[in-house]
């Protein structure tokens, strides 16, 4: 009888505690839910096999929040305009995917520090740089603009040269055929009226000469 109600003692003892594990990591499951990740399971509260258990949902939560944490950085960082470091740290499985896809749209907001540069340049009229890094999507599109001002820009300057060199009629024929490059564009007309008025300059110049 004595050695009977020790098991039934000891199984008691168990359950209770098996209770209690469960009602921790309930607690636990609605502090993730409502988002309060830095919560951990109390495991000095148990003992045996029950702190192990409550050890090892906690080793969970740190591989999961742990990398949470550092996505959560760098896109507040990116949000303020500050183009981070790669992650270096190294991840398994799921987080490592998780890790690159990171890394690889760090990449692709690094192209705006090239296109940056290029436009910072071409805003005190230095054409030398151009973007020359390889992106996918908006940012493909973004340096593909980039590279196109810079031409349009080279081109203009190309014209105005040839005016001053007198040598712009070829250039004028080709401008008068384009007419606009857009329902807004000003440049082109006015720089086929320049043109056109010189032309009427020279021949007015030519008629009096005569």
């Amino acid at each position: 009888d004595w050695s009977s109600d020790v098991c039934s003692s000891d199984l008691e003892s168990q359950n209770n505690e098996l209770l209690l594990v469960s009602q921790e990591i309930k607690r636990l499951a609605d502090a993730s839910r409502e988002g309060r990740l830095s919560e951990r399971g109390r495991a000095d509260q148990f003992t045996g096999v029950h702190r192990e258990m409550m050890l090892g949902v906690n080793e969970i939560f740190d591989a999961m929040v742990g990398p949470l944490s550092i996505a959560s950085g760098y896109v507040d960082q990116i949000a303020k305009g500050i183009i981070p470091e790669k992650i270096a740290t190294t991840y398994n499985g799921d987080l490592r995917v998780f890790k690159d896809n990171l890394n690889a749209c760090i990449e692709e907001f690094s192209g705006l520090a090239e296109m940056n540069k290029v436009l910072q340049r071409l805003a005190v009229n230095d054409c030398t740089t151009r973007v020359e890094g390889s992106y996918q999507g908006i940012f493909a599109e973004v340096a593909k603009a980039t590279n196109g001002a810079q031409d349009r820009f080279k081109h203009i300057l190309h014209v105005v040269e040839l005016i001053g060199a007198g040598d712009y009629r070829a250039e004028l024929a080709s401008l008068q055929k384009v007419g606009k490059r857009s329902e807004n564009d000003i440049l082109i007309p006015a720089l086929i009226r320049t043109m056109s008025s010189i032309d009427a300059l020279v021949t007015d110049a030519d008629l009096l000469a005569k």
